[in-house]
């Protein structure tokens, strides 16, 4: 086989991927089209709405899962096109360049850590950013469904688009978080989530709160001027953790501080309830939530983070709980 007859073959494989994706998402179309009747042949299932809510869920893990390929294909496909047919003898080394910028550090892949990566952990490899999207992950970042591809060669908390003009930043707690479980009409304990970290705070949410830049371990820094357009958060509670005896709601909301400024104030319309609310008795729930259209500005050198808070249904408090916590807000 030769290298042209290898790259068709690698062409021909990403359009039969194509297919497939495009199968999939017929398939889920039809599947809600079922449930609520309209399909042609059927009378619908009458549900009830927790049982649309969950089929919706279904809906949006698939979809959620099919962009992820999307975007794999994409960069697969860009590959191959520009892979030359014939190589010629390496040319001489250019002179070094000067050093750029300092941005955050993603460490390398390394095949003996992996197993004990934590879920949203970033990962170099190949000169791409990848992020953990099962734990333990198995097998290499771009061979695996357990790594997400995030850039083509840059870190995605950084001033490089996609083909839009959007930037996404992440989100993480990094390691399992904790979260003070507050009685009914009360917020619990605010805790920030910024890059790989998450630290708790004081009960201050939707109010303004002051984080230096020498103590702040959880921000992330915004890298081009742009408008947040989105978010869309998540909380995933531990299966080994202790169940509260109610069941309990969990709300993320967004923070800025702009360029110089040591105050974060709430961002408009970025505040989320996740659903569905964590059970009482039940220890591993996986909830979400988003919103869209936010329209606020930000800048360059301005600083992000995300604030996650709960309440519960009893008039005294619940105690804690425990889960991960990821998100990715949309800059155009």
């Amino acid at each position: 086989m030769t290298r042209e007859d290898a790259i068709n073959q690698i062409i021909s494989s990403v359009a039969m991927e194509e297919l497939g994706l495009s199968h999939i998402l017929n398939a889920e179309g039809e599947k809600l089209q079922f449930v609520l009747g309209t399909l042609e042949g059927s009378s619908g299932l009458n549900p009830t709405l927790e049982e649309l809510l969950k089929i919706n869920e279904s809906v949006q893990r698939t979809l959620s899962t099919a962009m992820q390929n999307q975007m794999f294909l994409q960069n697969k496909m860009t590959s191959a096109l520009n892979a030359p047919v014939m190589e010629g003898p390496a040319g001489p080394a250019g002179p070094t360049g000067p050093a750029g910028e300092s941005v955050m550090v993603v460490p390398a892949y390394d095949a003996a850590a992996a197993p004990k990566y934590a879920m949203g952990q970033m990962i170099m490899s190949g000169g791409k950013v990848y992020v953990v999207i099962d734990t333990p992950p198995y097998g290499e970042p771009g061979a695996s469904e357990d790594y997400a591809l995030l850039g083509g060669g840059d870190d995605a908390n950084n001033d490089d688009g996609d083909d839009d003009g959007e930037v996404e930043l992440l989100f993480s707690s990094g390691e399992p978080m904790t979260l003070a479980v507050a009685p009914l009409g009360a917020a619990g304990a605010m805790s920030c989530v910024g890059d790989d970290s998450a630290e708790s705070g004081d009960d201050i949410l939707g109010n303004p709160f002051t984080l230096p830049v020498a103590d702040d371990t959880v921000s992330v820094t915004v890298k081009a001027n742009g408008t947040l357009d989105s978010l869309n958060a998540s909380f995933e509670t531990d299966a080994g953790a202790s169940a509260p005896a109610n069941p309990v709601t969990v709300y993320a909301e967004l923070y800025y501080a702009a360029p110089g400024s040591d105050t974060f104030d709430p961002v408009p319309a970025s505040g989320i309830e996740l659903e569905p609310p964590q059970p009482a008795e039940s220890a591993a729930t996986s909830m979400s939530g988003s919103a869209s259209a936010i329209g606020f500005p930000v800048t360059a050198g301005g600083r992000l983070l995300l604030a996650y808070n709960t309440t519960s249904g009893m008039t005294s408090p619940e105690g804690t709980l425990d889960g991960t916590a990821s998100a990715v807000a949309t800059i155009i």
